[in-house]
């Protein structure tokens, strides 16, 4: 499906269907079939998202691994979008972008504790436990929030974990 999953609605008048106030006219259908393309374009061209790429630093230091996604914010109802971070940086393609207006930003983390727990996939083994690394006020407490615009949009992100 074009855009990652969205649907494209069409305004009934370019949908044959013996169903309705009227029978579809040749007329219409052929005029229906015309504007079809166009309609698609406009429709599911995913001009509601945006690219987004920046910087994250952790502590002054570029964020070796993490992942950071945009949620729209409640008056902005939308689809999530993120990208993982590596070396500091992120990418979002516009393709499946982040959805425009304005989105909270959470960014997380995670970093070995030095223990081992059992692996809840493979009885008997052993794995490397992890832990968030990213203080709540960046992730599920966010005090991130940005107004995503058409286009390409820039942000870096500075944490600090005092």
């Amino acid at each position: 499906m074009p855009g990652g999953g969205e649907v494209c609605r069409l305004p009934p008048l370019l949908l044959p269907s013996s169903v309705g106030p009227a029978p579809m006219t040749t007329t219409r259908f052929h005029t229906g079939l015309l504007l079809l393309p166009l309609l698609a374009a406009l429709g599911c061209s995913g001009n509601n998202r945006a690219s987004v790429t920046g910087k994250v630093t952790f502590d002054g230091k570029p964020l070796k691994e993490g992942r950071i996604l945009f949620v729209p914010d409640q008056a902005n109802p939308g689809p999530s979008a993120g990208a993982p971070i590596r070396d500091g940086t992120y990418s979002v393609a516009a393709a499946n972008g982040v959805f425009i207006g304005k989105n909270k930003v959470q960014i997380n983390a995670v970093r070995g504790t030095g223990s081992k727990i059992p692996s809840p996939f493979t009885p008997g083994e052993m794995i490397d436990e992890v832990a968030e690394m990213i203080p709540k006020r960046y992730n599920i407490n966010t005090e991130f929030s940005r107004e995503i615009k058409p286009g390409a949009n820039q942000f870096d992100f500075d944490m600090t974990s005092k």
